[in-house]
């Protein structure tokens, strides 16, 4: 019998309780199968596809794919499908799972799918992801570690009215989308930032104004070593690991 929870932040209009579950309980399970690199391309030609390589590439969503197939063999997705990675070096790699939100996608060999029986895909993804240390006590073997559909059954997951999980998903995945946007941003950034500081050491970029010559020094000829402690609990510390 399932557990039945409230939660204490909700959006307006609902007030049903949720209920708590087992994954194997709500999901049907498949694996990827075929799809060799050899005829996987980024260059958007033929069906979308999935590598299993691919899932550590991004978060509880998947948009759009990286790579496209000219074959058939791989085992065809629908919308909602959660795919998790059947094995990877380290315990962590296996602790996470992406939904797809299209149809017609194409998934390679040692990808793990669960399909949702009747919850969104998204929502699971995202609850899944949030607690995916529940995952790690699932992960076997030693050089490389692997999971499968038996373990992953007995994740805990909850699950309410549909129209609720819709709204949820909404929310995520605009934040998520605004995430991404910003991301982009502070990458051109950081590109603009490394390019300056390149230019303006190399005094190859001076300000209006500014024409005499740079010296060049010995850090120690004008800074002076200073090594003193305190076991004041008012001043702020430094500890090496907040350096390096």
């Amino acid at each position: 019998m399932s557990e039945k929870i409230q939660p204490k932040v909700r959006f307006s209009g609902f007030t049903d309780a949720w209920e708590q579950r087992k994954l194997g309980d709500v999901v049907d399970w498949s694996r990827g199968e075929g799809l060799s690199k050899k005829y996987l391309n980024t260059k958007k030609n033929g069906i979308p596809a999935i590598h299993y390589a691919d899932l550590y590439k991004f978060g509880p969503i998947m948009r759009q794919t990286l790579h496209f197939a000219n074959s058939h063999t791989g085992k065809v997705l629908k919308e909602g499908d959660l795919l998790f990675p059947m094995s990877d070096v380290t315990p962590k790699g296996l602790a996470r799972v992406v939904s797809v939100i299209t149809n017609g996608i194409l998934a390679g060999g040692d990808i793990l799918i669960a399909s949702p029986q009747k919850d969104f895909g998204s929502f699971l993804s995202y609850e899944i992801n949030k607690n995916k240390g529940q995952i790690l006590r699932y992960v076997t073997g030693t050089t490389i570690r692997h999971i499968n559909a038996n373990s992953l059954s007995k994740l805990i997951v909850h699950g309410t009215k549909k129209a609720e999980e819709l709204e949820i998903s909404k929310l995520l995945i605009s934040i998520d989308s605004l995430i991404a946007a910003n991301q982009s941003k502070l990458e051109e950034l950081k590109t603009v930032k490394k390019l300056a500081m390149q230019k303006i050491f190399d005094q190859k970029w001076r300000f209006k104004g500014f024409t005499d010559p740079w010296e060049q020094r010995k850090l120690t000829e004008i800074v002076n070593r200073v090594n003193k402690s305190s076991n004041s609990d008012v001043l702020p510390k430094v500890e090496f690991e907040d350096i390096v």
